[in-house]
């Protein structure tokens, strides 16, 4: 009998082991594109953030539902945007030559974090942005869907249109053209 408990734990050791082992790696072609995706995303979002001048950026991909089961890739799969690389939600397609062109469409996103224009206290309908009104702060410009400033020369010329509350984003919407005083 200690011979038998003897193998079934060398047994039971040796599945573990094997386990462990498969776990270190990509177990299926989603984690695999998922994986590809992100450093590929990675690069562009870098290049962009580098364009932009933002202060730091991050990319997140989605994973596909877990019911896809899809073999490995034998090579690195071949990654092609679906949409436009801008900060916000893209759509990636990850294929794999090697298995007759399996793909999946994965959704990611991309967020540039940027210093824009905010409230700093209350500005009144009429008024004008100044630096005794206003302040930088660092957002995440994808999640900015009405715009935003990034230079305040941008509005020398405008005036709020009605009262903006301390702490907001400054975006275009708030501002109108600057009503020239009149001469007598």
């Amino acid at each position: 009998m200690p011979s038998v408990t003897r193998s079934f734990r060398l047994l039971f050791l040796l599945s573990v082991s094997l386990l462990l082992a498969g776990n270190c790696r990509s177990e299926s072609f989603s984690s695999q594109a998922v994986h590809a995706s992100t450093l590929f995303l990675n690069a562009r979002a870098k290049e962009l953030a580098d364009s932009l001048e933002a202060s730091y950026f991050k990319v997140s991909v989605e994973s596909p539902p877990k019911r896809i089961k899809l073999p490995l890739c034998p090579d690195t799969p071949e990654i092609k945007l679906v949409t436009l690389l801008a900060p916000g939600r893209q759509s990636v397609k990850v294929i794999c030559r090697e298995r007759d062109n399996q793909s999946l469409l994965l959704h990611a996103n991309v967020s540039l974090f940027l210093p824009v224009l905010i409230s700093t206290g209350r500005i009144q309908g009429g008024s004008r942005v100044t630096g005794a009104n206003s302040n930088w702060e660092i957002r995440d410009i994808s999640r900015l869907k009405q715009g935003y400033f990034r230079d305040i020369d941008q509005l020398k010329r405008l005036q709020a249109a009605k009262t903006i509350k301390p702490n907001q984003v400054l975006t275009p919407m708030m501002f109108l053209p600057a009503k020239e005083m009149q001469k007598h």
